[in-house]
């Protein structure tokens, strides 16, 4: 089909609101620390606060902690992964990724 984007969709099931993101490049300093940025518009949408937890859906389902993201080139709908997050789920740079809140236990 010569025309059509390709594009991949994970299919984990489906309990809370997710949206999307683009994976922007992540912060060295964030490597190890489990933090998952994100900016003000998409914690509002998820109802997270900082230091809450999110899921981040790939291949994998993994969890990671919020924290602020800094304003990107204007990009509002960005994310930036702590890379050994990132590589374990596994997730490129530039893509687009589903995030909600966890399953509250």
């Amino acid at each position: 089909m010569a025309g059509k984007e390709s594009r991949i969709i994970y299919a984990a099931p489906s309990y809370a609101k997710e949206i999307e993101l683009t994976v922007k490049e992540d912060i060295p300093e964030d490597t190890g620390k489990g933090v998952a940025r994100i900016g003000e518009a998409a914690r509002r949408d998820l109802g997270v606060d900082m230091d809450d937890e999110i899921e981040i859906i790939g291949p994998r389902v993994l969890k990671a902690r919020v924290e602020k993201l800094e304003v990107l080139s204007n990009e509002e709908k960005a994310i930036t992964i702590d890379k050994l997050i990132r590589e374990k789920i596994p997730l490129t740079v530039g893509i687009n990724v589903a995030i909600r809140r966890p399953l509250e236990s």
